[in-house]
């Protein structure tokens, strides 16, 4: 089949393929985009349980009153004045007006 090469698939390579571990750690070689192969490798089944006892934030141990996710939208200055009594007594959970 003679089909015309289109721009999309006009040039080879582009992508990549990896294996990793439960922990997040490359398990195999780097490829150039360009080479076709196939990897494999070796995975420890027994590290999946202590990943998951590390942080497991969907399974059983789910504690919502000891770690959550919140996204705060607000726009953080880079430095603090010190003398930003609000700020201040907000840490230290003091409500007496720290001077």
């Amino acid at each position: 089949m003679k089909t015309s090469g289109g721009a999309l698939m006009y040039f080879p390579g582009g992508g990549s393929s990896a294996v990793f571990g439960p922990d997040g750690k490359l398990l195999t070689e780097p490829m150039e985009s360009t080479t076709e192969a196939i990897i494999h490798a070796d995975l420890d089944m027994d590290q999946i349980i202590g990943t998951k006892l590390f942080a497991d934030a969907t399974g059983h141990y789910n504690r919502p009153d000891l770690m959550w996710l919140n996204v705060c939208k607000e726009v953080k200055k880079t430095a603090r004045d010190d003398t930003d009594v609000d700020l201040v007594n907000a840490i230290a959970g003091d409500s007496s007006g720290f001077k």
